[in-house]
């Protein structure tokens, strides 16, 4: 099902996770799109899944240049373009980064508001459908479940022992990231609020930590109408992650798990 002209089908999995790999062009194994990540078991084909994928594939292999004007929208953000983002803005709040002067938020924004009041995140150690299982880091200190931001305000951050010490903090057996779980009661939105639905992001390594500022190459639906148009390659995205965060108003009802995140649109 996945043999039109210019796709290649490549199965990868990875311990319970299973997805199709789409390349468009031969040539350029970076123009590839990855359909059917499922965290939660090994997928089933079944044919409306199937019927996804295939309309999915004809987008891409038929896909639009943008012709919108540069400058601010309303956009939307697929749950795993939101969970890929999430992931790098976790690594914002380490606090080894935050030690080391790699990241915009400093030791004093704990305490402070970072987020809208309606958000909140949590890195537990163990999640049923998520990949990880943490009971205590290198050094033998156990892993605590830990709000990250509670009702918009920044509570805690990763912290090993080495950067405990050197930020005054208590380690909490969390150096980094284990499950991150993003709840809250933002607005549900409907697709008639955004302008754009963002399906790919390129070059999160690109993001400068230390200041959060980004320039991305992704791609999207265009939203006409609150119904999804066309796809479109190619597009910039500009930026900075610490602002976008605080920019947040809304969401769809449509919660997955993507590896070790469970977050939605």
């Amino acid at each position: 099902f996945c043999s039109t002209d210019g796709a290649r089908k490549e199965s990868h999995t990875s311990g319970s996770s299973i997805g199709i790999a789409l390349f468009g062009n031969f040539e350029d194994r970076w123009d590839a799109h990855y359909l059917g990540r499922d965290s939660e078991g090994l997928i089933e084909f079944k044919k409306d899944w199937i019927i996804q994928l295939q309309k999915e594939l004809n987008d891409r292999l038929h896909h639009k240049e943008a012709t919108f004007v540069p400058g601010k929208y309303r956009i939307a953000l697929d749950p795993d373009t939101a969970a890929a983002l999430i992931d790098e803005y976790m690594w914002l709040l380490s606090g080894y980064a935050i030690a080391e002067g790699l990241s915009p938020f400093k030791r004093d924004s704990l305490g402070k508001s970072i987020a809208p009041k309606e958000i909140s995140i949590e890195s537990v150690t163990r999640w049923e459908g998520l990949s990880h299982t943490q009971h205590f880091d290198k050094n033998g200190i156990t892993s605590q479940n830990i709000d990250i931001i509670k009702n918009g305000v920044l509570k805690n951050v990763f912290l090993s022992k080495a950067s405990a010490d050197r930020l005054g903090l208590i380690p909490n057996g969390q150096p980094s990231p284990v499950n991150i779980l993003i709840s809250g009661n933002l607005p549900r939105k409907d697709l008639s609020e955004v302008q754009f639905i963002f399906t790919n992001l390129a070059g999160m390594h690109t993001i400068d930590s230390a200041t959060g500022n980004f320039a991305l190459e992704g791609e999207w639906y265009e939203v006409q109408n609150g119904q999804i148009s066309h796809y479109v390659k190619n597009v910039g995205l500009s930026g900075n992650i610490k602002e976008l965060f605080t920019a947040l108003s809304g969401k769809l009802d449509n919660t997955k798990n993507y590896g070790s995140i469970r977050t939605g649109t």
